[in-house]
């Protein structure tokens, strides 16, 4: 039997704060990293994965799902439910070897981390992020399984 891997991933971060008009750009966040990341490729996939009788779906959150940061509140707070919504997966699948990763990367560089307002702290190259996240997305274990920090 061939297993199948499905990376759920989407990031936009280029909210507003709180309360200062940025509803839109907010709500934007939210369906492109929640609902269209996780929840529509984990439900395609999930599909996939219970006809198939195998599988292995790794959703990609962030740190600041865990660590929240005054810029990136819409963005922590969809990267959150990321993290939410594996979890119940995971917990819905363990009679079925169908695995769920979730990673929860610091910052990597790429189009999200280098708009040039403020430095990035603790920023490591999209290799070395990329490599790191890789390690326990090829893991063979069963148990819940989440990295955190920088290009974890």
């Amino acid at each position: 039997m061939t297993s199948t891997s499905v990376i759920a991933n989407a990031g936009v971060c280029h909210g507003k704060p709180i309360g200062t008009g940025g509803f839109r750009a907010n709500a934007r966040i939210l369906r492109t990293n929640l609902v269209g990341c996780c929840l529509v490729q984990a439900e395609v996939a999930v599909e996939f994965f219970r006809e198939q009788g195998a599988g292995h779906l790794v959703a990609i959150s962030s740190v600041s799902a865990v660590r929240a940061l005054p810029r990136l509140t819409a963005y922590g707070a969809s990267k959150a439910g990321v993290a939410v919504l594996a979890e119940g997966i995971r917990a819905s699948l363990l009679d079925i070897p169908i695995k769920v990763t979730t990673l929860f990367p610091g910052y990597i560089e790429s189009e999200l981390t280098t708009t040039g307002d403020e430095p990035t702290p603790m920023i490591v190259s999209t290799e070395k992020g990329v490599t790191a996240m890789m390690k326990p997305s090829k893991s063979s274990s069963r148990k819940p399984r989440s990295r955190h920090g920088p290009g974890s």
